[in-house]
């Protein structure tokens, strides 16, 4: 006998919040990785602009400091709205901590280059 039309909803509405919940968690792990990436190739070009020896190195590096900033900030960005959705319930103290991370990142930056600005 198949299944009432009213429990089929309800099992298609199951499966679509767990897929997207799926989707969700797979999007995180993701942009964890990138966070954690992002800051160790901030790291390695922040040691290279202390160490340049000419100011159009200095300049270079300065550039592609601000990039990395960016793409920082972005990611910072897309974890706070996570943290303020009702759809993260699991791992907000990872989702944090990697938002704390950037910020100490951010910080570091300004703290020697303050062309730009915290968003």
């Amino acid at each position: 006998m198949p299944a009432p039309h009213g429990e089929q909803k309800a099992s298609e509405y199951a499966h679509a919040t767990y897929t997207r919940k799926l989707r969700l968690a797979g999007e995180i792990d993701r942009t964890l990785k990138k966070v954690t990436e992002g800051i160790i190739e901030f790291e390695g070009v922040l040691s290279k602009a202390n160490n340049a020896s000419t100011n159009n190195q200095k300049d270079k590096h300065e550039a592609d400091l601000k990039r990395d900033i960016k793409k920082l900030q972005r990611k910072r960005e897309q974890i706070k709205g996570w943290l303020s959705s009702n759809d993260i319930k699991t791992n907000t103290d990872i989702l944090v901590d990697a938002k704390k991370r950037i910020e100490v990142v951010c910080i570091s930056y300004f703290g020697k280059f303050s062309r730009i600005h915290l968003i």
